[in-house]
C-alpha cells in the first residue's frame, strides 16, 4: 500500500488547521482518482477524522486527472498517494 498525503492547491491553504477551519465553515471539495479507490476511501476517513462539514468527493479517471484538476484550483483538496502527489 503507497502513503496517502493532504494535497492542497498552491496560495490556497498554507497549513492543514486552515484547512479544517475553512471546512468547518462551507462546503470543501476532493479530488480523489476514482470512485472507490484507495485514495477515495482514505479521503473519507480524513474527512470524518478532520470534522469537516460537509466534503463533495470529485471523481476523475486517474490521480494524473485529480492533481491536474487541483493544480487548476478546481476542487479544494486531495488525499492522494504520494505517487501521484508529486507529478
Amino acid at each position: 500500500m503507497t502513503s496517502q498525503v493532504v494535497v492542497v492547491p498552491s496560495n490556497t491553504y498554507q497549513n492543514v488547521d486552515e484547512l479544517i477551519k475553512a471546512g468547518k465553515s462551507k462546503a470543501l471539495s476532493n479530488a480523489t482518482p476514482g470512485n472507490g479507490s484507495s485514495s477515495h476511501l482514505a479521503g473519507v476517513v480524513v474527512v470524518g477524522g478532520l470534522g469537516l462539514k460537509e466534503v463533495r468527493h470529485v471523481h476523475f479517471e486517474s490521480g494524473v486527472e485529480a492533481m491536474a484538476a487541483l493544480a487548476g484550483k478546481h476542487v479544494d483538496f486531495s488525499v492522494i498517494n504520494t505517487t501521484n502527489a508529486f507529478l
